[in-house]
């Protein structure tokens, strides 16, 4: 007995390539051991290895980051064709050794499926400054992350230094108000640098230099976005030279800049000519995304932009903007990202699409020959809840994204093997409008960043969740020991417990009349929904939460008269999203569908400026009889309540 003691003991403290996040494309172990000396060979660009990659049929952008890693009894050797790939070797060795100098004898040999294995980083919302970059681009290099999406500039505060437009740093970079709430609630204005009572900050050129250099140093390539035309205001509000006129001449101080004015166009050319003087990847991102176009149906401006260039509609006019930008910053020799709504209106001729509305997009762009970078908001937006959001701080919204949904994501299986060659890969977002602090920021990204990456790098058919997670969970603890703050997924409480059950009820998969229309935007199951015997998730909205506007009112019929002793559904309630629980609901009863009787009901206690996200239960015992059942959940026309979801009408 004491012997299998000092087996399991000596066990646990053997580390091996079963430990290493993103797994590797294939290793062999053995039972030998050996314990870590501090010494590396490394090999580079051998013959024998060089075969090997040739043999294997490695992609040309793998080639680079492709090594082998042997631990024998004598040592350690590192084999790769680049100093990139003997990086990528020595991160995984790095990985091992976090568990313990006793390294179990090994054979890998690894390489990326995707390029692009990123994460964006949000600091217009929310700036916490160079450290907090540093300390990040630390963990992606450890997780053989490529790519650092850097969002600097944003509505809520520009974070770049410029020297042709000083004021969007020193203005447009300290707003009213210390969260995006308050920002909001304040009308979204700003201050100034100095001023004593603004919020903000901004990186320096020379900060930034320093981003990028050591970002290069761990091989990561950093992109910078420059938000254009939408997401603005601090730009039209530091420059109102960008804004759109309206009819009688005054500026229109929105989100969106003007694409009439040619100020606009020497504002962001400018800021290009600064950032290809810092950022030397290939890459530069120009935003694109949700642009209120409304003031440039009437802005004098636009309308001349337009009866020029012979543009039909705004969306032409957006298209426009974004292909001269796009010509602007391919003669500077770089190439454009944006998200996918620069699909709209005809895509620039060399784009790469970010296709953040689902898939759609990606397709879209590939069909035309574009390259595309995956970040689904349903797989990789990382400000979304990743617990029930019931006992989480607050998110974004109410969308709910636990690890293993980030995990199941395949960023290829939306593409054909002759159309893969244009997904590039994808990266997890982490937009931080309610996300103030470094330890929020980390409790967010890990371990899901941990999943994004090895996504991003592990062959799919390597990949399991079931043998991914302890792995992650090990690994929390490790970046907690280095000052990470992480979410502990050990203690993970998971789906809403009412969704795994299956309720056989009187009125399951009887006909139901809707008596007032369910909103087809928010359809669940469609007319199913509410008596199927299936119980809404915390993945709001699903397909089991099935949503109204004007209240719900449903009739059941039973079959025959049945005793009834309980008719009754759960309500989601979250008031910042306008979404309301009723403020009664009733049950009526009728033996043939025409003569009712109120049988009971119940009034909610919770108040409708309630916060937090909640689901709320409304039921109405009862003693009666009935073959038909009217489910009425009644709301208050208040402005604040546009919304009602019900999952199940439950009759017993």
């Amino acid at each position: 007995m004491h012997g299998l003691l000092v087996a399991a003991i000596i066990c646990a403290l053997v580390s091996g390539p079963e430990k290493i996040i993103p797994r590797p494309a294939s290793y062999r172990t053995g039972e030998k051991t050996f314990v870590y000396d501090g010494k590396v060979k490394e090999v580079k660009a051998s013959r024998s290895f060089a075969r090997q990659v040739d043999k294997l049929g490695i992609p040309d952008f793998a080639r680079d980051e492709a090594y082998a890693l042997e631990v024998t009894p004598k040592g350690v050797t590192i084999n790769a064709l680049t100093d990139k790939g003997l990086f990528r070797g020595r991160t995984s060795l790095d990985m091992m050794l976090e568990y313990g100098d006793t390294l179990r004898c090994c054979s890998i040999l690894d390489w990326p499926r995707f390029a692009h294995r990123g994460l964006l980083l949000d600091e217009s919302r929310h700036f916490r400054g160079k450290d907090y970059i540093l300390k990040e681009l630390d963990q992606m290099s450890k997780l053989k992350m490529s790519v650092l999406h850097l969002h600097f500039t944003d509505g809520a505060g520009w974070r770049f230094q410029t020297e042709k437009y000083p004021l969007l740093a020193t203005r447009g970079g300290w707003r009213i108000g210390d969260t995006y709430k308050q920002w909001e609630y304040y009308g979204y204005n700003f201050g100034c640098e100095g001023d004593g009572y603004s919020y903000g900050g901004y990186f320096t050129k020379d900060d930034l230099r320093e981003i990028v250099k050591y970002a290069s140093e761990r091989y990561i390539t950093v992109v910078p976005e420059i938000e254009m035309p939408g997401h603005s205001i601090e730009v039209v509000k530091t420059y109102p030279e960008t804004a759109c006129l309206a009819p009688d001449g005054s500026r229109v101080m929105n989100h969106s800049v003007c694409p009439g004015s040619e100020a606009t166009f020497e504002l962001f050319q400018a800021v290009i000519d600064e950032v290809v003087d810092i950022f030397p990847g290939k890459y530069i991102h120009i935003g694109g995304d949700e642009c209120n176009k409304s003031a440039w149906r009437n802005c004098p401006a636009c309308r001349r932009r337009m009866e020029e260039k012979g543009i039909k509609d705004v969306n032409g006019l957006q298209s426009y903007l974004v292909q001269r930008m796009e010509r602007y910053v391919n003669s500077k020799g770089r190439s454009i990202i944006g998200w996918d709504e620069i699909l709209e209106g005809g895509l620039a001729p060399n784009a790469t699409v970010m296709s953040w509305r689902g898939t759609a997009g990606g397709k879209q762009a590939v069909a035309m020959d574009h390259d595309v970078i995956m970040v689904p908001t349903s797989r990789c937006y990382l400000d979304y809840y990743q617990d029930a959001p019931v006992f989480e701080p607050e998110a974004i919204g109410s969308a709910y994204l636990p690890c293993e949904r980030v995990y199941s994501y395949d960023p290829g299986r939306d593409f054909s093997e002759q159309d893969i060659h244009h997904v590039l890969g994808l990266q997890g977002n982490l937009w931080c409008e309610f996300i103030p602090t470094v330890a929020k920021a980390e409790y967010m990204l890990y371990p899901r960043a941990f999943a994004i990456a090895e996504i991003g790098w592990s062959p799919q058919e390597v990949r399991d969740w079931k043998e991914f997670r302890p792995r992650a969970i090990d690994y929390i603890e490790v970046i907690k020991s280095h000052g990470y703050n992480a979410f502990d997924l050990s203690a993970e409480k998971g789906n809403r417990d009412e969704m795994y059950k299956r309720l056989d009820h009187l009125a399951k998969g009887r006909p139901l009349t809707f008596n007032k229309p369910y909103d087809k935007g928010y359809h669940g199951s469609w007319d199913v929904t509410l008596n199927d015997g299936l119980f809404g998730s915390w993945e709001f909205p699903d397909d089991r939460w099935l949503g109204f506007r004007d209240g719900v009112d449903v009739t059941i019929d039973l079959g025959e008269v049945k005793d009834l002793h309980y008719v009754g559904g759960s309500f989601w309630a979250h008031a910042p999203e306008a979404i309301c629980p009723p403020e009664k609901v009733e049950v009526w009863l009728s033996d043939d569908g025409n003569d009712w009787h109120l049988a009971g009901y119940r009034i909610r206690e919770i108040p409708d400026a309630a916060k937090d996200i909640m689901v709320v239960e409304l039921t109405v015992p009862l003693v009666d009889k009935g073959r038909y059942v009217r489910f009425k959940a009644l709301r208050r026309d208040l402005p604040e309540c546009k919304l009602m979801f019900l999952d199940e009408v439950i009759v017993l």
